[in-house]
């Protein structure tokens, strides 16, 4: 009898078309929020390995931090596949969700690394330092320019498409986050895994995903910390007021420029990047814009009080005058908020990659 062949559910294939991941043989594989993954659907669930490695006490408190999860998150069990975490869903008692697939993805790139997981970076190949991913063996892994591209030239006579055939994710890098682990990570390879509560990840599920190199080794400099919520707002409002000095030039020229404020939406952004913000995309937004349109709004009535003064000579003499033609007040407003939109719009690609942790 020839080999048995495994086949992705349709449920599976539209979730995978749905949100733009990648196929290959019984694996989708992607980057979400700068994690790499593969889904498969192994012995009656679904498992999701992701390129992230640890020693053996960060999957101890990952699954200690499922457990402590209200919803369905709480009934994942962790293991580990070639020292990668890997998750496993039973579906015997109902299919795995799309939105409880996609809430889990974002789970793992919110609250893994603060376990003790790290991307690997070195080559699965030749042991290079790596910033590339491709898809091997099954699962998402680090390799470095050299062996990607020679992967890529052993696959190009393939008669199929080249589309279908590349894995390389482009000149996406990997940019993984330095660690505290050091060089005798090695060590955590050979340990045992024996939590009762630990799934048993064997070689009869993954059938050939097998990893030829050795475990992932980290640089060895400290974790960078996130800040509060109140050290993160004061970041994005001491960009901001930063970023009001090319209006306020404007203003002392004579000749107050309110588009000048998308400067403030800018470095509202990089202030928040800058005293390391809490990595939430909504949290990020809201103190970003929060600020950036305070200190606009501020600048422009101001501008506005100072501009007045000066025509009448005094406060006093402009006091019962400038504000009974506002609408010059109001245009110059909405000037600004729009200026701030379209600074945060040319800062928000960097701001999303520092929220997924590649900074």
């Amino acid at each position: 009898m020839g080999e048995k062949i495994i086949m992705i559910s349709s449920s599976l294939k539209k979730w995978q078309q749905s949100r733009k991941y990648r196929i290959e043989g019984d694996a989708v594989y992607g980057v979400a929020q700068g994690v790499g993954f593969s889904v498969s659907e192994e012995d009656g669930g679904k498992l999701c390995i992701f390129m992230l490695s640890a020693p053996d006490k960060a999957f101890d408190a990952f699954e200690d931090m499922l457990l402590d999860e209200p919803d369905e998150l709480h009934d994942v069990q962790v293991g580990d596949v070639e020292n990668y975490l890997a998750l496993f869903y039973d579906e015997s008692a109902g299919k795995m969700s799309d939105s409880l697939l996609d809430e889990l993805l974002v789970y793992v790139a919110a609250n893994a690394r603060s376990c003790g997981f790290r991307a690997p970076n070195k080559c699965v190949k030749c042991g290079a330092p790596a910033n590339k991913r491709t898809f091997l063996n099954g699962m998402v892994q680090p390799v470095c320019a050299d062996c990607r591209e020679e992967e890529k030239a052993q696959r190009a006579p393939a008669a199929v498409p080249v589309r279908q055939q590349r894995d390389d994710y482009g000149d996406e890098p990997i940019t993984p986050k330095r660690s505290k682990y050091d060089d005798d990570y090695d060590e955590y390879a050979q340990i045992e895994r024996t939590s009762p509560r630990r799934m048993q990840i064997d070689e009869e599920m993954l059938g050939e995903r097998t990893r030829a190199t050795a475990v992932p080794v980290y640089d060895d400099a400290p974790e960078e910390k996130e800040s509060t919520a109140g050290m993160s707002f004061l970041g994005a409002l001491l960009g901001a007021v930063a970023g009001l000095v090319p209006f306020l030039v404007s203003l002392l020229c004579g000749f107050p420029l309110a588009v000048l404020c998308f400067v403030v939406g800018i470095f509202a952004a990089w202030g928040y990047i800058s005293f390391s913000g809490i990595r939430s995309k909504s949290t990020a937004i809201g103190m970003v814009l929060a600020s950036a349109e305070l200190m606009s709004i501020i600048a422009m009535v101001a501008s506005h009080v100072l501009t007045a003064a000066k025509d009448a000579g005094s406060f006093d003499a402009a006091a019962a005058t400038m504000w009974s033609n506002p609408i010059e007040l109001v245009i110059n407003i909405v000037l600004a908020a729009l200026g701030v939109l379209l600074g945060f719009a040319v800062w928000s690609p960097k701001l999303n990659r520092y929220i997924a942790g590649d900074r």
